[in-house]
């Protein structure tokens, strides 16, 4: 039976027969904290189940002087720059692919550094909250290697937008 609850996948997650599933995201996120990369995942707390079991793309915002270090490590465990179609591609946003061998599915990063929003192919506004997300990152209660963006109102307000 596969849980539906996104509170109830992140506890199965977290479980460590669940772990090799998950285990190139969390290796390179464990990697990112070795090295004191500035990170958080922000797009919508709703999806951290699908993200953590690698049904979904890994959105991370990383602090803009983190970039080459954080694209550096992603390279460095195996994965792939994976750069968009020119006319889509976007400067503020690298992506990445790489394989989970244990789960046998695709990992795919976006490594996001300044909040850049729009339509599904069209990032045309940009939102200047990076240094309070990142600054109001918490730990993941249990999964200490994930930061993900979290205050009330900043996750609400960027939720609103995300959804218009």
């Amino acid at each position: 039976m596969r849980p539906t609850d996104t509170a109830e996948k992140v506890r199965l997650i977290a479980r460590s027969d669940s772990e090799e599933a998950i285990f190139p995201i969390l290796t390179a996120l464990a990697h990112f904290e070795r090295q004191a990369i500035s990170y958080c995942y922000w797009k919508s707390s709703r999806r951290a189940g699908s993200v953590l079991n690698g049904e979904a793309d890994v959105d991370l915002l990383i602090k803009k002087e983190d970039q080459y270090r954080a694209e550096a490590i992603l390279l460095q465990q195996g994965l792939k720059r994976f750069p968009s179609v020119a006319w889509r591609d976007h400067p503020a946003i690298s992506s990445f692919l790489g394989f989970d061998e244990a789960g046998g599915g695709l990992i795919h990063f976006h490594l996001h550094f300044r909040l850049i929003v729009g339509e599904r192919l069209l990032k045309n506004y940009r939102i200047p909250w990076e240094k309070e997300l990142l600054a109001r990152a918490v730990p993941h209660p249990t999964l200490p290697t994930v930061r993900v963006a979290y205050d009330k109102d900043w996750t609400q307000r960027a939720e609103l937008v995300l959804e218009t």
